[in-house]
């Protein structure tokens, strides 16, 4: 059984991964040591345009407007496709047990988040810019465990 954990991006997947063990590479994440660990490219999911609601708003015009759809469409920009169906084969693969956050904290650094930057940072798995970010992250959240 695999724990499968997904980053905000490729660098943090790849940090996340040199800690856990996670070092085989495969198409769109990395696994090992019980680990699969992937990333999202931005931002996966899009609201679709105008457009795709009725053709007619193809065209903006001041009379259509407000546009407030019954229920919301997204798409996929192409770029991120391919990246899209790997989240989705790995959210559906039997052999994984979707953690969250929360759970993968608990289990690997006892619900700490600080034990989780120094040992990423111990293990030289961060740049000083990650550090950077993750400290901004862990400000912006306020009262996360040290």
């Amino acid at each position: 059984m695999y724990q499968l954990v997904i980053a905000e991006k490729p660098s943090v997947a790849q940090s996340l991964a040199a800690v856990l063990g996670a070092g085989q590479r495969r198409e769109g994440y990395l696994e090992g040591n019980g680990w699969l660990v992937s990333w999202c490219v931005g931002h996966l999911a899009e609201l679709a345009d105008a457009a795709a609601y009725n053709p007619a708003y193809a065209k903006w015009r001041k009379e259509d407007l407000p546009i407030l759809p019954e229920s919301w469409r997204f798409t996929i920009a192409k770029d991120k496709r391919d990246q899209f169906d790997v989240l989705r084969t790995l959210l559906r693969r039997e052999d994984a047990a979707r953690a969250e956050t929360e759970n993968f904290l608990s289990k690997v650094y006892g619900g700490s988040l600080g034990l989780m930057m120094s040992a990423m940072a111990q293990s030289k798995a961060l740049t000083e810019e990650d550090i950077a970010e993750l400290s901004a992250i862990l400000e912006r959240a306020g009262g996360a465990q040290a």
